[in-house]
């Protein structure tokens, strides 16, 4: 089994739940948070993806004006 890891120019990381295990959701998690990289976790229908991607946003732009 060959080992995949994330990209060098990776922004961040959309998870969709209803595809995967909790194993393999952890292991990407875990990968992600090493390289500093956003994980986030989402459904797979598209209300579902746009709400996690504007959270995420929000607390990019939340962040930035600290």
């Amino acid at each position: 089994m060959t080992e995949k890891t994330i990209g060098k120019h990776t922004d961040a990381v959309l998870i969709l739940t209803d595809f995967i295990n909790h194993n393999l959701a952890k292991a990407i998690k875990e990968q992600a948070r090493d390289k500093e990289i956003p994980a986030l976790f989402s459904k797979r229908s598209w209300s579902s993806i746009k709400l996690t991607i504007e959270k995420a946003n929000e607390k990019n732009k939340m962040t930035a004006c600290s």
